[in-house]
């Protein structure tokens, strides 16, 4: 289950044309529990959240995450657009199995920048390194069956 947060997706606005202050520090959400069918809407709230708030760099810590649905990584690859095309850059906190697995089977893994820890992805993107690329969202995942 996603950490509470005090936003909401009505709070997110966009800025395309708004200049960024580069020194900002990034803004980190954590989340935590299971990301199944039953907390998509929640966790891709708080994504939304996040992206509306983060200036240069958004840390989605996912290392308490238990079990990361396909749609649940689907949810990311979206957000990671949007927060893109809003001149943020999402990386990904992972630190355990259950959120790469999730990657490497949708073929996700490559999409995201990732770190072991929270404090590893603040300190690593404070350093000034340029927005990565981020690719048009992915197709929506068919069943397998």
């Amino acid at each position: 289950m996603p950490t509470r947060h005090q936003l909401d997706e009505s709070d997110r606005t966009s800025h395309p044309g708004a200049t960024r202050e580069r020194r900002s520090p990034p803004t980190v959400v954590r989340m935590r529990g299971d990301v199944d069918a039953a907390a998509l809407g929640e966790f891709s709230r708080h994504l939304n959240a996040g992206i509306g708030t983060a200036v240069r760099v958004l840390v989605v810590d996912l290392s308490k995450v238990t079990f990361l649905s396909i749609r649940g990584a689907e949810v990311l690859a979206d957000a990671q657009w949007r927060a893109g095309h809003d001149g943020v850059e999402l990386v990904l906190v992972t630190g355990g199995r259950a959120v790469d697995r999730t990657l490497t089977v949708t073929g996700l893994e490559d999409r995201f920048r990732r770190f072991g820890s929270a404090d590893d992805a603040v300190r690593q993107t404070r350093r000034g390194r340029a927005l990565m690329t981020v690719p048009a969202p992915v197709e929506r995942f068919r069943d397998a069956g």
